[in-house]
């Protein structure tokens, strides 16, 4: 429990001075006078007190220790847990120190209660000043829940740290996985109780009766296997194959132009929302090379690409076709262009399954995998990872567009930095070693090389139909 401290109060026309006693509990703020007013340049504001050039200078400075005291000694009644009203109570003398009611035992409820409400209100701040993201917020609140799940279950004591010291971190560890949840889960709600510990012990927000040792508290979160992408290979026969349906002439449109999209943001490892801005006024052309300006939200930058031929082919064909200056089709919704995606990628599976079966993908030395074997992976949902079984190009979104490009420069041999830097990846950012160690298995296979005329042999304009 924090002691009271002194804090003064200057009149309005900063005359005259008032020493007041300040503490907070539970985050609210007391403040009271302490009786003592005196001019402003009677204060000394380093030492905190009233200086010999007032008369009875003695007399203020022990009124105002003995009002100090006064307030401490009712802290220390209350304890830890303590409230605003009780202390007002006790100060005005609307009750006896012995009739406060016994002291509140701190439990660790609490800790994941002020860690969630000084994240909400700001007080709390993340790396570099920022506010707490809301769905990190979002997550200490899972994690609040629980953990209350779990002492109403086990009858566990919250309140007694001596035990939540030695095998809380256990114990709570093989309740989470009798109820199913897997590494990731267990990972996350560690570290946010870790998260709301560490803020409490170290801000001293809130005293402990021990000090938690917070190693204790974390489970490797285990290996996601959540990425999906498409190979430099299949990317090509994406490209080349044709979507042909006389049936469902809208739906042969649609993959045409999902492919497009998706072209484009691969090749320029773009996320979703800088390619729907991509307008003619970033498109120019230098000598022989072509350049395009995009904005990237997330990193708040621009960022300027060289083309290759397959994207300026795509935008000089949309160019001036679209309203407002857009060069891409940008008028589709997202849940629509998901869907035509998953739908396109599961048209390649069958085309490459084909390939697979009359022997051209091994002549040719091609790299492609089965994009309709069932894949079952680990995926957020409602604060808790599931498993999902499906075919795995189900799983594809936009996002996947711009993992391929980013697993494609990697294939190629691109250096580290530059595949960061394409990928308006911070400096700091871990998430580019996930793809490292995901194509490990293709980087070390030398047929995985590119070879500008592995494609020469194959029709890649065979007519693809529908099912």
């Amino acid at each position: 429990m924090k002691n009271a401290e002194i804090r003064t109060r200057l009149s309005k026309d900063k005359s005259t001075l008032t020493v007041e006693a300040y503490v907070s509990l539970q985050r609210i703020p007391f403040q009271r006078s302490t009786g003592v007013v005196i001019p402003a340049k009677s204060w000394d504001s380093k030492t905190m007190r009233v200086l010999p050039a007032e008369p009875n200078y003695k007399e203020l400075n022990t009124q105002i220790s003995d009002y100090l005291d006064m307030i401490n000694e009712h802290l220390a009644k209350l304890g830890t847990q303590g409230t605003k009203t009780e202390l007002l109570a006790l100060v005005d003398g609307k009750v006896q120190p012995a009739q406060v009611v016994e002291e509140k035992k701190v439990s660790l409820m609490d800790v994941m209660k002020i860690l969630i409400a000084d994240s909400v209100s700001g007080v709390r701040k993340g790396p570099r000043e920022k506010q707490i993201a809301p769905q990190s917020i979002t997550q200490y609140k899972v994690t609040k829940k629980k953990i209350f799940e779990f002492a109403e279950e086990t009858g566990y004591d919250l309140t007694d740290w001596e035990r939540i010291q030695k095998d809380f971190h256990v114990e709570f560890k093989n309740w989470m996985y009798s109820k199913g949840l897997v590494d990731a889960t267990l990972h996350r709600n560690f570290k946010n109780l870790k998260a709301g510990v560490n803020y409490v012990q170290n801000e001293e927000v809130l005293e402990l009766p021990v000090r938690i040792n917070t190693k204790k508290l974390k489970v490797n979160k285990g290996v996601r296997d959540d990425v999906f992408f498409l190979l430099p290979d299949e990317q090509n026969i994406l490209w080349n194959m044709t979507f042909n349906d006389v049936r469902l002439e809208r739906s042969r449109e649609a993959l045409n132009r999902t492919r497009d999209l998706w072209m484009v943001q691969s090749n320029l490892v773009l996320r979703i929302n800088a390619l729907n801005s991509i307008r003619e006024e970033h498109y120019h052309r230098a000598g022989a090379d072509h350049f395009l300006k995009v904005w990237d939200k997330k990193a708040a930058k621009w960022v300027t690409h060289q083309l290759d031929k397959t994207v300026v082919e795509i935008i000089e064909r949309w160019k001036g076709k679209l309203p407002e200056g857009y060069l891409i089709p940008n008028n589709i919704a997202e849940a629509n262009y998901r869907e035509h995606i998953k739908e396109m990628i599961g048209e390649l599976g069958k085309f490459i399954n084909q390939l697979v079966e009359n022997g051209q993908a091994k002549r040719l030395g091609l790299t492609v995998r089965d994009l309709h074997i069932i894949t079952t992976v680990q995926k957020p949902k409602n604060g808790d990872y599931v498993k999902i079984t499906q075919p795995y190009y189900k799983f594809f979104s936009s996002h996947e567009a711009r993992r391929s490009g980013i697993c494609a420069l990697i294939l190629e041999g691109v250096d580290r930095e530059i595949v960061k830097k394409k990928a308006t990846h911070s400096e700091n950012s871990v998430e580019i070693s996930r793809y490292y160690k995901i194509l490990d298995i293709y980087m070390n296979n030398a047929v995985h090389q590119r070879q500008e005329n592995r494609f020469k042999k194959l029709n890649f304009t065979q007519q693809l139909e529908l099912a």
